[in-house]
C-alpha cells in the first residue's frame, strides 16, 4: 500500500492537471484526457499553422524552465484524439 502512495503525483500537480484538461475541453473542444500544451504542441508540429505556432511560442515562454514544453507534452500514443 505504501509503494502505491509514493507513486501518486502531488495533490496540487494533479489538481492543476484536471484544471488544464478541463480548459482544453471548454476552450478548445479538445479531448478530456489531454492538456492544452499537448494539444497545441501536436497541432503546431503537424499542421504548421501560424495560430498554433504562435500559441506554442507563448506557452513555451510561460513554461520557460521546460525546454520545448508543448512538444514534450504530446501523448503520441493517443495522438489520434487530438
Amino acid at each position: 500500500m505504501e509503494d502505491k502512495m509514493k507513486k501518486k503525483k502531488p495533490y496540487l500537480k494533479r489538481l492543476g492537471l484536471v484544471f488544464d484538461q478541463g480548459l482544453n475541453v471548454l476552450l478548445l473542444n479538445g479531448h478530456e484526457d489531454h492538456t492544452i500544451s499537448g494539444r497545441v504542441g501536436y497541432k503546431a508540429h503537424t499542421t504548421k499553422l501560424k495560430r498554433w505556432l504562435i500559441a506554442e511560442m507563448v506557452i513555451n515562454a510561460i513554461f520557460f524552465w521546460d525546454d520545448d514544453h508543448c512538444y514534450n507534452s504530446i501523448e503520441w500514443d493517443r495522438a489520434s484524439y487530438y
